[in-house]
């Protein structure tokens, strides 16, 4: 597994296009603002990030955890304008499918997966690796296309050209594969064309936001399982500090 060399002469993937516009700026800022408190640096964290996460971790130094990857599914056409950091000479991006990452299993405590599944075949497949990579106890976050949403098919963003699934396939797909939901979330419930309301909604209703945060813990063999009704009570740590307090060294 290579780093990727950038280079500024490269085309820009649709992708990182859209997360340059008005609209993917404003989706961004909103869907950091749900994550930023599940991904915390720790010296002995072991963070995983896959398909095309950079966005969502801006101010995050990879410099505050054990070990950090990104491994991103962009075209081979496109590989050399996929970076993270965006700047400087520390660069943990490296090109790999998801689906079938080059990587050892139990390496990572915490995963997040964005863009990394284009259809259900291969979710399934990403749910497979992530089993394998993550170790007993870690954690997943699945930022997905919520396909029961009633704006979804008026909307034009990577996440409605991705597989999208309703909250109860998904619940019935994390767990075939190992994992047991412990936080649902959801965000991008404003109609086309209203989209700064999503930035004063911020959390929106399971049913009617464009799209699943979800964050699953894998199950640890042998351990009892604990019904939804317990688990939600139960909050997940939040960092110790604001999301814009990560880029300080």
């Amino acid at each position: 597994m290579q780093p990727v060399t950038p280079s500024p002469a490269a085309p820009r993937p649709s992708l990182l296009q859209y997360h340059e516009s008005e609209a993917g700026r404003r989706a961004t800022l909103i869907l950091t603002r749900l994550l930023a408190p599940q991904i915390t640096p720790g010296p002995r964290r072991r963070f995983l990030a896959v398909g095309h996460a950079g966005p969502y971790l801006t101010g995050l130094s990879p410099r505050r955890f054990e070990r950090l990857v990104m491994l991103s599914n962009a075209p081979a056409s496109e590989c050399a304008s996929v970076r993270w950091p965006a700047s400087g000479q520390f660069n943990v991006t490296a090109i790999g499918e998801p689906a079938d990452m080059p990587l050892s299993g139990a390496l990572f405590d915490l995963a997040l997966a964005v863009h990394a599944a284009v259809s259900t075949p291969q979710l399934r497949a990403l749910l497979t690796e992530l089993d394998r990579v993550l170790a007993p106890g870690g954690r997943l976050i699945l930022v997905l296309g919520n396909r029961s949403a009633p704006t979804r098919r008026f909307a034009k963003t990577p996440f409605e050209a991705e597989a999208g699934v309703s909250r109860g396939e998904l619940t019935a797909l994390i767990g075939a594969h190992g994992f047991v939901p412990v936080r649902w979330q959801s965000a991008l419930a404003a109609p086309i064309g209203l989209g700064w309301l999503d930035g004063l909604l911020g959390a929106a209703p399971a049913t009617l936001g464009r799209v699943h945060v979800v964050t699953a813990e894998k199950r640890v063999p042998g351990a009892r399982a604990i019904p939804v009704r317990q688990r939600a009570a139960q909050p997940v740590p939040a960092a110790p500090a604001a999301a814009a307090a990560r880029a300080r060294p």
